[in-house]
């Protein structure tokens, strides 16, 4: 499951998940129920019943419970702690569709810069996929003019500025947007940045790394 998303969400997925401790017997997931949330093994073993038949048990790093998930449908079969020592982490179905958005979010981004216009759905998702999130404060300098370009950015959130030193002088060259594309130039130019990037108010984006630019775009 998490194969398919990239670092942004995978990062979301830990933030949300909440850890929890079983002994042996305790439920976790009852058949016949509605799905709400998938759990991952951290120690320890789960038991699964189908029917009241033992048909598998899951050890560390065992995963289980996406399928409801995914499909919208009711637990198959019965988990339970078969170990005393049972530790999980467990992501509900409400933080699961916002991953899901998110990743959703990232991909029309993509999507609307006419830098990216030819590419596919596949080479979209994998750029996604290769996208980091950060964010930025008030002031805080997102480029440095005269840096060796290192990655691009996509602007998530918030507004930013691009800024040109010549000696004592500073000027505002641009501004840019929710949605806004920018550090790409030193990037397929393989040159230093033309210009400092500087945040206004809080900052989200998304960034693509020169490796990951060029490991896509060859």
């Amino acid at each position: 499951l998490f194969q398919a998303l990239g670092r942004p969400e995978v990062e979301s997925a830990a933030r949300a998940m909440e850890k929890g401790d079983f002994e042996r017997g305790d439920v976790l997931i009852e058949q016949g129920e509605a799905g709400d949330a998938c759990y991952i093994v951290d120690r320890g073993v789960a038991d699964v019943w189908v029917d009241g038949a033992k048909v598998h048990a899951y050890g560390e790093r065992g995963f289980f419970g996406e399928w409801a998930l995914l499909r919208h449908e009711v637990r198959a079969a019965t988990v339970t702690a078969g170990s005393d020592d049972l530790s999980v982490y467990r992501l509900d179905k409400d933080d699961f569709g916002a991953i899901i958005e998110e990743r959703d979010h990232l991909e029309d981004l993509i999507r609307d810069q006419k830098f990216f216009e030819n590419f596919d759905d596949e080479k979209v998702a994998k750029i996604a996929a290769a996208c980091a999130h950060a964010a930025y404060a008030d002031g805080e300098e997102i480029v440095t003019q005269g840096a060796a370009g290192t990655c691009c950015f996509l602007l998530d959130s918030g507004e930013c500025v691009a800024k040109i030193s010549t000696g004592s002088d500073v000027q505002i060259v641009k501004r840019y947007t929710s949605g806004d594309l920018f550090g790409e130039v030193a990037l397929l130019k393989r040159s230093v940045r033309a210009a400092s990037i500087e945040a206004v108010g809080s900052v989200a984006v998304y960034t693509l790394s020169l490796y990951d630019f060029e490991r896509l775009f060859g």
